[in-house]
């Protein structure tokens, strides 16, 4: 069995607990890191790559293309976010959150589609994520994520042999963006639940 694994945003909170997850389990783990110094482990093979524009997207896909090219599992957990009142965006501020969330997600799965033995993808979102409702602070990463999981429907539909699936966790706890009533998982406990349906040998789709 293929158990080679390919993570993004591999050194924040929820990606090091997935790391650590995976690898407890016997996978082979390629993780991605922008800048962040990532935890160290023997057995995880780090990938530094700058997701900024296309260009430089498509580049580290290429340049990892061998170690890329063997994994069956991939979660896209990258995804920087914009956190201003309404009256204070700009037209940058989406085109940031949807390029560092729509664009590199599609960009990744679409490279592992053509050149890899996929069997899952799982996108990562938010709480709110496919819900329709106003936000106040954080409303271009909550469209990009909406427009994720648009992606995510979609893909399942044309590529019924790879599961595709999007989750919707809570606030990490320790995250530095957080409103006071966040509902909160701890990182390691997210991890597992990701873990968990990758290594479902059957069972519904959620969608």
């Amino acid at each position: 069995m293929n158990k080679n694994i390919f993570i993004t945003g591999a050194s924040g909170l929820l990606g090091k607990a997935l790391v650590t997850q995976f690898l407890q389990n016997g996978f082979t783990v390629y993780a991605h890191y922008s800048s962040n110094t990532p935890i160290q482990h023997p057995e995880c093979k780090w990938l530094q790559g700058d997701f900024s524009t296309i260009n430089s997207i498509r580049q580290f896909l290429e340049q990892n293309r061998s170690a890329l090219e063997t994994c069956s599992y991939l979660i896209n957990n990258y995804g920087p976010i914009t956190s201003k009142k309404i009256p204070e965006l700009t037209s940058e501020d989406f085109y940031f959150d949807y390029h560092h969330n729509l664009i590199t997600t599609f960009e990744i799965t679409s490279f592992f589609i053509r050149y890899a033995p996929l069997k899952s993808v799982i996108n990562v979102g938010f709480e709110f994520a496919s819900q329709l409702k106003a936000y106040k602070q954080i409303l271009p990463y909550a469209c990009a994520k909406n427009a994720v999981y648009t992606l995510t429907l979609s893909l399942k539909e044309a590529y019924p042999h790879i599961r595709f699936e999007m989750v919707f966790p809570s606030t990490i706890e320790g995250a530095a963006l957080a409103s006071k009533n966040a509902k909160t998982i701890s990182p390691i406990d997210m991890a597992k639940e990701i873990f968990n349906i990758i290594d479902a040998s059957g069972g519904q789709n959620p969608f």
